[in-house]
């Protein structure tokens, strides 16, 4: 296992992270897994540890029936002396957040369901311009400095989905942090935060936590054919699994590489592809190959939409960028089950679009937002 110095702290992290309670676990949507496959993920989980990884960020589980029976596993995949040979991180979820109180229970929850009386790190999931504003209203600051007194995290970091600059803005709002996590693929180059928001925490000293690097199975699943071609025309035969962290790794900066490991089999699997990687590693031909993949799943987005806002904002609040990126998402991808998740997650079904076409009037391009806010909604929306 290859490691590397998690941002300012004295601690190297693993090449690969383990993650739980990740979106594609979750969009099942039920309270409890079976015994069946909660034996096989806790074989994953310790097969993970036993060779090296000693991570594991324990995600929130949203939408679920059964919270503390869904996160029942990853409690007891953790005993058995597992538990001191890896660092936690609980996520606490900022959106929809009204007042601190709440997430004083979202904590407590979290140290409840997993089994745990106190995590390492800590993570605020969801953070962007919008949340962390209101955030910042609520006295976010005093609340982690809070939570970093009573010892029930000793580092705190928060997951990322916004423009590069945003980012900047929230790390010199809080002097403690000490990590970032945001989606980061071939994809993803200079999406939302991009190599840009790589490049930015890493010159402020954060560690750097890297999720989705396989769009959540989406770069494995339903490739196009197009995008097949451009796999079978290299020299080198891998699989685009490979190939994908094969990118990823290449870029310095970068901590570790977060994945939900479901089977002993698949821990193998990815940990001899990171054995294998290092930065800059790739050469031309392999980048260029990069660029043009990225090209063929962009040209199957609905409308080319670089979300600069000039849209906003909605007299009724409704997020046209967001929506239009989920959209586009689920397009790219010929997924639905994902953007869909997240599309409820957000509560973007909570208001319904009044057709006034503000945004569209303020369209840098014409797109025609309404449509697509629409068809989104008849697509995202469970009848």
């Amino acid at each position: 296992m290859k490691y590397q110095k998690f941002g300012r702290l004295d601690w190297e992290i693993s090449a690969v992270s383990l993650g739980a309670m990740q979106i594609p676990a979750l969009t099942a949507q039920t309270g409890t897994i079976d015994a069946d496959d909660a034996k096989r993920r806790i074989a994953a989980i310790r097969s993970a540890i036993d060779h090296g990884v000693n991570f594991i960020g324990l995600g929130f589980p949203y939408l679920q029936e059964n919270p503390a029976g869904r996160c029942a596993y990853i409690a007891e995949a953790l005993t058995d002396g597992y538990r001191e040979r890896i660092r936690t991180a609980i996520s606490i979820p900022v959106c929809g957040v009204d007042k601190t109180e709440e997430l004083d229970r979202y904590l407590a929850n979290q140290l409840e369901w997993y089994g745990l009386p106190d995590s390492e790190f800590l993570m605020l999931d969801g953070v962007n311009r919008l949340t962390w504003e209101k955030l910042r209203r609520l006295g976010i600051r005093a609340w982690l400095e809070k939570v970093l007194g009573l010892n029930k995290a000793r580092y705190v970091g928060f997951s990322f989905h916004d423009d590069c600059q945003i980012l900047q803005q929230i790390i010199d709002d809080f002097n403690n942090w000490t990590f970032v996590q945001f989606e980061y693929s071939m994809v993803d180059y200079r999406h939302h935060p991009g190599i840009s928001g790589l490049e930015t925490a890493a010159k402020n000293g954060l560690g750097v936590i890297i999720s989705g690097g396989l769009k959540d199975g989406r770069l494995l699943q339903h490739i196009p054919d197009s995008v097949q071609t451009v796999w079978d025309e290299a020299n080198e035969k891998r699989t685009p699994a490979e190939w994908s962290l094969r990118w990823i790794y290449n870029h310095a900066g970068l901590s570790t590489v977060n994945f939900e490991l479901d089977t002993p089999e698949r821990v193998c699997q990815l940990l001899s592809i990171a054995e294998n990687c290092a930065p800059d590693m790739l050469d031309v031909f392999e980048l260029l190959r990069a660029g043009k993949l990225r090209d063929l799943y962009n040209s199957r987005r609905a409308i080319q939409c670089t979300a600069c806002r000039c849209c906003m904002p909605c007299p009724i609040g409704i997020d046209a960028p967001r929506i239009i990126e989920l959209y586009n998402d689920a397009m790219m991808y010929d997924n639905h089950e994902i953007p869909r998740f997240v599309y409820r997650l957000e509560g973007h079904q909570k208001s319904k679009c009044t057709g006034c076409g503000i945004c569209q009037s303020n369209c840098p391009k014409k797109f025609p937002l309404t449509d697509l806010i629409a068809k989104a909604a008849e697509l995202f929306v469970p009848l």
